[in-house]
């Protein structure tokens, strides 16, 4: 199976998949959807990808709670078996993030994989838009006081 950029992902679930798509494309788009990647988390404890995504955010929270929302998905995570390299570089960057590792997290993020580094290259952009999708708008010049 493969994720909306066309990367290779381990996941034999369509509602996994779907989960970590929106992660991917809530993420970069500032969208609520990103969430949806805890339901199919926590109904997919094998996925390796999607419990790291939802360990990344609940750290993203910033919040002293972040920690302890995190761990069950990270340790689904590294329990997790047969991942890509890029799956298994998203459980370390995971590790990092909710061990407080941020510097080694900061260094590690070199991608060592050319289809990965070719993935990136050609989808640099949003992916259209789909049903469902908030619609984008420009952000306005913002005055402050």
């Amino acid at each position: 199976m493969h994720d909306l950029y066309g990367l290779p992902i381990t996941c034999d679930n369509d509602a996994t998949r779907q989960g970590i798509d929106d992660f991917i494309h809530g993420f970069i788009s500032f969208q609520t959807k990103a969430t949806n990647v805890l339901a199919a988390a926590t109904n997919d404890p094998e996925n390796a990808l999607a419990n790291a995504y939802a360990a990344i955010l609940y750290m993203l929270l910033e919040a002293p709670v972040a920690p302890k929302k995190a761990a069950p998905f990270l340790a689904n995570a590294q329990r997790a078996k047969n991942i890509t390299p890029r799956e298994a570089a998203t459980v370390k960057a995971a590790h990092l993030f909710v061990t407080g590792e941020i510097p080694i997290l900061a260094k590690a993020g070199q991608i060592d994989d050319p289809k990965t580094h070719r993935a990136l290259r050609n989808n640099s952009h949003s992916p259209p838009a789909r049903h469902g999708d908030a619609q984008a708008r420009p952000v306005s010049h913002v005055q402050h006081r």
